[in-house]
């Protein structure tokens, strides 16, 4: 695969109450992808997979598979958070 242009890397956004805001999520998917993104890496920036619950990061993921729909590849974070090396 060969990827060309910018990598979107969206950071997910939280309501009031915590929750993953999906609805914003969604309008900062779609106006990421209205500039030609050469892929999307959802819930996998910096810090962001180790810090999503297995919810959290199930909801981001099927928010920017919905948005994506085969138009740019979609990456997910994925593996499980690291422990402290001794």
């Amino acid at each position: 695969m060969n990827l060309s242009g910018v990598l979107f890397f969206p950071v997910t956004p939280f309501d009031a109450d915590g929750r993953v805001a999906e609805d914003v999520l969604a309008e900062h998917l779609r106006r990421g992808l209205d500039h030609g993104p050469g892929a999307v890496f959802a819930a996998c920036g910096t810090g962001e997979f180790t810090s999503l619950s297995e919810e959290e990061h199930a909801r981001v993921v099927a928010v920017a598979a919905g948005q994506t729909a085969g138009r740019v590849p979609l990456f997910a974070g994925a593996g499980g958070p690291l422990g402290s090396a001794l």
